[in-house]
């Protein structure tokens, strides 16, 4: 018996010369992230730390039981951590990785929760206490005072909304043309049309207090995303002979676009609710796309924008009652412009205003300097006590001001005469 054999071999290769780099993901919120971040680490006075601990952002479109992998079933939580450590340091923000196994459902409570959802006091203590270790490293490294603990908060999610039909469909056409007589061979048409649909999406994000159990905060973000479609064609005939041209631009916002910007409404709506009291993010809340991500307390700015123009009419009204006093001073007149001009003020006084914030001194001597010369210029400033890593800081404020607009343009006048930047805060 003759045995014989052959050994094939074989080579493959990958060619990765390819036309397109990777970059990186950005969205029509990505600025206002780093907005965001950067107040934070320039922040003159320490703020808290706090551990934020992503339990999971799930695709709540789907029967969980019968089909696990909807179209929203990407990797939410993954994408929400991202953000997160993205715009934070562990000097304020720890993010954590994998989920805390004693914040999980268990039989057994020294691992898990217990029969009332709630984790053990000790674990708890002690996991805190390793996170507090983390950050105050952080803050030591970059010159930031201690925090005798960081603040644990689960992040949840899901996304409960995907409407996979179209919410709104609209387009038109234009068509001409010419065919010439039974007898000639000849034609020309031209067609043109554009075309657009909108879907839409939503996200749902709460903050827990994992101590308690309770949600602290929670909101919902809406958003639609859309596909255009605009189209144009050519066509021209003579005997055998014919010539065409056509055109096709599309334009398509997906779904995981979508879901991206989504993550990122949240993780702002996060941050701000988390810091916003402690940080000066006024400079990152600008436009109309940030507005309403932040706390609720970030509507009163429009509230005072209202205030602006429903005091210059109560003014008005009470500049014309002034008017009839003087030629007829009658007391029932007086007594009208009194209940006008009292309203006003205690219209006023309920509102939040707008004040510009001028700048921060650690040395007296810089404050009374800087005071003195704002006075001159003809401003009536005022001052507040903040507490920084090195110490004890003094900010110099001027206002408040009815409207948003007035304060800018103090700001504005500002930094032209005396070269500091200064920044437009909404205050009670």
């Amino acid at each position: 018996m003759l045995l014989s054999g052959c050994l094939n071999s074989a080579r493959y290769t990958l060619d990765t010369d390819f036309d397109s780099s990777p970059v990186k993901s950005s969205t029509k919120l990505t600025d206002a992230l780093r907005c965001l971040g950067a107040q934070l680490k320039a922040s003159p006075q320490n703020p808290g730390a706090y551990a934020f601990m992503v339990r999971d952002i799930v695709d709540g479109t789907v029967d969980r039981n019968k089909n696990a992998d909807g179209p929203l079933a990407d990797a939410g939580r993954i994408q929400m951590i991202s953000i997160l450590s993205a715009h934070t340091r562990p000097s304020y923000g720890v993010v954590t990785d994998e989920f805390p196994l004693m914040l999980r459902p268990t039989v057994n409570e020294q691992l898990g929760l217990n029969r009332f959802g709630l984790p053990s006091t000790s674990n708890l203590k002690t996991y805190v206490s390793m996170l507090t270790q983390i950050s105050n490293a952080d803050r030591q490294s970059i010159g930031m005072g201690a925090v005798n603990s960081v603040v644990p908060l689960i992040i949840d999610g899901a996304f409960t909304r995907y409407d996979s039909s179209h919410i709104r469909s609209r387009g038109y056409g234009q068509n001409a043309g010419y065919r010439g007589d039974d007898g000639d061979e000849e034609s020309i048409s031209i067609d043109r049309g554009s075309s657009g649909s909108e879907r839409s999406v939503t996200l749902v994000v709460n903050i827990i207090d994992p101590k308690t159990n309770v949600v602290v905060g929670t909101e919902g973000f809406d958003l639609k995303f859309y596909s255009n479609s605009k189209t144009a064609r050519f066509r021209v005939a003579v005997d055998e002979y014919y010539y065409g041209f056509s055109n096709t631009d599309v334009q398509v916002e997906t779904i995981h676009a979508a879901q991206q910007i989504l993550l990122e409404a949240g993780a702002i709506w996060i941050l701000d609710n988390a810091y916003g009291n402690m940080v000066d993010f006024s400079a990152c809340f600008n436009t109309e796309a940030t507005l309403a991500l932040g706390q609720d307390a970030r509507y009163e700015r429009v509230k005072a924008e209202q205030l602006g123009q429903q005091t210059g009419v109560t003014l008005a009204q009470t500049a014309t009652h002034e008017v009839v006093a003087t030629a007829a001073p009658t007391p029932e007149v007086v007594r009208n412009v009194v209940d006008v001009l009292e309203q006003s003020v205690e219209f006023a006084a309920a509102q939040p205003m707008w004040h510009v914030r001028v700048g921060a001194f650690a040395k007296p001597e810089n404050v009374a300097a800087f005071s003195e010369e704002l006075s001159k210029r003809g401003y009536a400033a005022r001052t507040t006590s903040v507490r920084v890593s090195s110490g004890e800081a003094t900010r110099i404020w001027l206002g408040p001001y009815a409207n948003k607009k007035t304060a800018q343009e103090i700001c504005t006048k500002l930094a032209d005469l005396t070269g500091q930047s200064g920044y437009v805060v909404l205050q009670r």
